[in-house]
Formats: structure tokens, C-alpha cells, sequence
């Protein structure tokens, strides 16, 4: 867009409309709202008028853990860099790398 304008006008009230002037034309924002005029003129996209349909996310217990008795203590060996059985100088994808046979992979630099 060569020689083409576009403007964020942003109104940082939480709770009051701001009207303001903006090369020769007249805008009310939104409180806490951002405005974007890809043309400097007419508003294509404002924040506070975005719609979302809302989640609620449910979480249940599977299984309670209060009791000592109910923790295990793991220790994981860290391996030496050397005598590993795979090396890599690049990020490995990690599903495919450990076959879904571990939960981690080592990185070191």
C-alpha cells in the first residue's frame, strides 16, 4: 500500500467512552478499546466488539492424594551427553523421537 494510511486510535478509560478528533472526523471508543482504520477513516476492527461464546471448564478429581502413603518419590538418572544413544544438533519432534515410550526428552547446550 504505497502512500496509504491506517490508524490505532486506543481509549485506556475503563469506564468512559472517549470522543475524539482524528483528521477531520469524529469517534467515539469504546472504554478500554482499541480502534484500527486500515484507511484512516472507517473503522474495520475494534476489541470491545469482538464476541466470544463463553467456556466453562469443569474439572473433577480422579483421584485423591492427601496422605503420605499416596506419593512416590522417582529419581531420574541424568545421562552423560556422551554416552547417550541418541544425538542430535537440532530440535527433535518428541512424539515421533521417543514413541511415546517417555515424557521427556534432554536438551543441553
Amino acid at each position: 500500500m504505497t502512500g496509504g494510511c491506517a490508524a490505532l486510535l486506543i481509549n485506556k478509560n475503563a469506564t468512559t467512552n472517549a470522543t475524539i478528533q482524528f483528521q477531520n472526523n469524529t469517534y467515539t471508543l469504546l472504554p478500554k478499546s482499541i480502534s484500527i482504520l486500515l484507511d484512516c477513516q472507517n473503522v474495520t476492527f475494534n476489541t470491545r466488539k469482538v464476541t466470544a461464546k463463553y467456556n466453562k471448564r469443569i474439572s473433577r478429581s480422579s483421584q485423591e492424594l492427601g496422605a503420605a502413603q499416596d506419593w512416590e518419590e522417582f529419581k531420574d538418572v541424568i545421562p552423560n551427553f556422551n554416552d547417550t544413544s541418541l544425538l542430535a544438533n537440532m530440535l527433535l519432534e518428541h512424539m515421533n523421537t521417543t514413541k511415546d515410550q517417555s515424557d521427556h526428552l534432554w536438551y543441553t547446550s
